[in-house]
C-alpha cells in the first residue's frame, strides 16, 4: 500500500502535467487565432492559400507537441525510477504508462508531420 508522502508527491505531479497542458492548450489556441488574424484576406480580395496557412500553423505548433511529448517522457522516467527504487509495483506501472505515452505523442507528431506537410 502506498504511504502518504508518495500519494501527495503523485497528486502533485498531476497537477504540475495538467498545468503544463493547459498552458500548451493556450499556446496553441493563441497561435491559432494569430495565424488566423495574420493570414487574412490577400489584397485582391481571395482568401490565403489554405495549405500554405496550414503548414504555417502547424509549423508553430510543432515544437509545442514535441515539448509535451519530452516532458511526458521525462515524468515518465522520474516516476518509473521512483518506483523502481521503492519497490512500487504500482508506481512502476504508472511511470511505465505515462513514459510509453510521450512517447507515442512524439511518434503521432512525427508521423503526422509525414502526412499533413502539403
Amino acid at each position: 500500500m502506498r504511504n502518504t508522502k508518495t500519494n501527495s508527491m503523485a497528486k502533485k505531479a498531476t497537477k504540475v502535467i495538467w498545468a503544463i497542458y493547459a498552458a500548451v492548450c493556450c499556446m496553441i489556441m493563441s497561435t491559432v487565432s494569430a495565424f488566423a488574424e495574420a493570414q487574412g484576406p490577400t489584397q485582391g480580395g481571395g482568401n490565403v492559400d489554405a495549405a500554405a496557412a496550414w503548414n504555417s500553423i502547424f509549423d508553430a505548433i510543432k515544437p509545442f507537441l514535441y515539448g509535451l511529448g519530452g516532458v511526458l517522457v521525462l515524468a515518465g522516467g522520474i516516476s518509473l525510477a521512483l518506483g523502481w527504487k521503492s519497490e512500487d509495483s504500482e508506481g512502476i506501472t504508472r511511470g511505465t504508462r505515462t513514459l510509453i505515452a510521450g512517447v507515442a505523442v512524439i511518434a503521432v507528431v512525427s508521423v503526422a508531420w509525414a502526412f499533413v506537410k502539403v
